[in-house]
C-alpha cells in the first residue's frame, strides 16, 4: 500500500535525489531539465512510497510575487510527477489531495503552470485569468504566452477579474 511522506529538501538523501531524478526524466518522457530540477529544490518534497521505491512526487517552494502590487510569498507547484506505470491508477489523486492540502496549511496563494488544467481542477485548483509578467532585474516583462497554463489555489481572492496582474521572480529557465 502507497504512503506519503513530506521532507524538506535540505533532508533528502543522495539516493532518494537520484530516485527522484530518475521518476522525473521518466514522467516527463526526459523533457525535464537540470533547470526544472533546481526550481523545484529548496521547498518541500511530497513523496508517494510503494515498497520503499518512490513512485510519485511534487515539490511545494515559495516564490516571491506582486499580485495587483501587493508582495506574496506565494507557494508555487513544481515537478508533479507519477511513476508512468502507475498513471492513472491513483497515485497522482492521492499526491495531489495530500499536496492540496498542505499547500493551504502553509500559503494563502499558491500556483502553477501546467497543460492537465482538468487533473488540478478535481483538486480546487483554478484557471488564471488575469496576465503574467515577470521581473527581470526591475524590469517587468509580459509573459502572455504563459497565462494559458496558470493555475491558482486561493480561497479568499478572486481570480477570475480579467485584469488581476502577477509578477513572478525572474529564474534561469521557465520563469514560470
Amino acid at each position: 500500500m502507497p504512503h506519503i511522506s513530506v521532507i524538506s529538501d535540505a533532508e533528502l538523501t543522495a539516493a532518494q535525489r537520484t530516485e527522484i531524478r530518475a521518476l522525473l526524466d521518466a514522467a516527463f518522457d526526459g523533457d525535464f531539465s537540470d533547470d526544472d530540477a533546481d526550481h523545484a529544490a529548496r521547498g518541500l518534497r511530497v513523496l508517494v512510497y510503494a515498497d520503499e521505491e518512490i513512485i510519485g512526487h511534487a515539490a511545494l517552494i515559495a516564490r516571491s510575487m506582486t499580485i495587483d502590487g501587493r508582495a506574496h510569498s506565494v507557494g508555487y507547484l513544481e515537478g508533479v510527477a507519477v511513476m508512468p506505470a502507475l498513471q492513472g491508477k491513483g497515485v497522482g489523486r492521492a499526491l495531489l489531495e495530500h499536496t492540496s492540502l498542505l499547500t493551504k496549511e502553509r500559503y494563502v496563494i499558491a500556483m502553477l503552470s501546467t497543460g492537465e488544467h482538468a487533473f488540478y481542477e478535481k483538486f480546487g485548483w483554478q484557471r488564471f485569468h488575469g496576465q503574467s509578467y515577470v521581473d527581470e532585474n526591475g524590469v517587468i516583462l509580459r509573459t502572455s504566452d504563459e497565462d494559458a497554463g496558470l493555475m491558482v489555489l486561493a480561497e479568499h481572492l478572486s481570480w477570475n477579474v480579467a485584469g488581476c496582474q502577477i509578477v513572478c521572480d525572474w529564474r534561469i529557465g521557465d520563469v514560470w
